[in-house]
């Protein structure tokens, strides 16, 4: 079998899948053209070929992760399981979770999103660089979670208690900013790849347990960014405080 023909038989595997997906979309947009938009032929002509073009790019990228993140994640975790110095598996970790963050196409969509709405405040590769080190820490921790076989509700109900104490502690915008760095964060990219190092690792350790325990990573992803997103907004809200104050002094001494 050639490589170009297990790439077709991966497309056509996930043409119904992905038509399924988007064909709700499609019929919901038809009858909103019909019953309130109103848009001309040439709008809706348009609308409908970006549809297709979504279509066709999503059947791709899903055959590139199957074809090549998966695999590929799975013996890059049987690999770091080898490593004869546990302190290098959540370093591994730490690097493997930042870069796969950096690439996820939905965080870099959220940034510029962030940017546009806040008139450029919020700076884009801040949002980038602190989602991904979000990511970095979680898959860090995920993979000591892993290798010492730590129950997971110790990781996530402390760090749920944390992120309801910073959400007091941020101003409204930064915390709907940040529950929603966490849903970008578990994009197809993270997600699928950090998901298949976590059961090479585990599957190399021990077989009985990376059935159940590899998947816990994928919360922890969720979770972590909210965290480093809240501090973000923390730190800006005492910059703007200590600008305001500077203001004031400034206004006084005139």
């Amino acid at each position: 079998m050639t490589i170009f023909t297990e790439i077709w038989d991966y497309l056509v595997a996930n043409i119904s899948s992905i038509a399924n997906g988007l064909l709700p979309i499609v019929v919901l947009f038809l009858i909103l053209q019909i019953a309130y938009l109103k848009m001309p032929f040439k709008g809706v002509m348009k609308m409908i070929a970006g549809a297709l073009i979504a279509a066709v790019g999503l059947m791709l990228f899903i055959a590139g992760v199957s074809i090549c993140f998966y695999p590929l994640g799975e013996k890059i975790g049987a690999v770091i399981a080898t490593f004869e110095y546990k302190w290098m598996i959540p370093v591994s970790g730490l690097i493997l979770g930042f870069v796969a963050a950096l690439s996820e196409p939905s965080i870099r969509i959220l940034a510029d999103q962030l940017s546009d709405f806040t008139s450029g405040v919020i700076k884009r590769n801040q949002v980038i660089i602190t989602i991904s080190i979000g990511v970095a820490i979680a898959c860090a921790v995920g993979m000591l979670r892993l290798v010492y076989g730590i129950p997971i509700r110790y990781f996530i109900i402390p760090g749920y208690v944390l992120i309801l104490g910073l959400m007091f502690l941020c101003d409204p915008q930064y915390v709907t900013m940040a529950f929603d760095s966490g849903g970008v964060a578990t994009g197809p990219l993270p997600a699928v790849f950090l998901t298949a190092v976590a059961i090479g690792l585990l599957s190399s350790i021990s077989d009985v347990q990376s059935s159940a325990d590899s998947f816990g990573l994928v919360a922890l992803i969720v979770m972590a960014p909210i965290i480093a997103m809240l501090l973000l907004g923390i730190v800006y809200r005492i910059a703007k405080s200590r600008s305001r104050r500077k203001g004031i002094e400034y206004k006084t001494r005139g």
